[in-house]
């Protein structure tokens, strides 16, 4: 990875930017930055919970049909992203990148595995 993400902190569909960030670094190359985040406080955990706890009646409102639904295109989301998702948990985590890649499309398998239960 040679170039560093930043990540937004998102609550809401909202990006919020607190102006302190968490910066991540390579565990194998502590001199290279991974990404950064935004990080949070007690206002906005707060903020997040009121929030998720708001959307949670529209979610359980939905049939069982639409959940899955929702999980099979979380799953789609992530299988076609894979390779990326993979190579940021390899500089993030400093595991090997078949481990990683392995782990992200277990991720996928898991959401379809959930919504074929549903």
């Amino acid at each position: 990875m040679s170039e560093a993400v930043h990540l937004p902190l998102v609550i809401g569909g909202t990006p919020i930017d607190t102006g302190d960030r968490i910066v991540r670094e390579n565990p194998a190359h502590p001199d290279r930055v991974v990404g950064t985040t935004t990080a949070a406080t007690a206002s906005e955990a707060k903020h997040a919970i009121e929030t998720a706890d708001a959307a949670f009646a529209s979610w359980a409102a939905l049939d069982v049909e639409a959940r899955a639904e929702a999980l099979h295109a979380a799953s789609a989301a992530l299988r076609a992203n894979v390779d990326a998702i993979g190579g940021l948990l390899t500089a993030e985590l400093g595991k090997a990148r078949a481990g990683s890649v392995g782990e992200a499309t277990f991720a996928s398998v898991y959401l379809d595995q959930a919504a074929d239960d549903a």
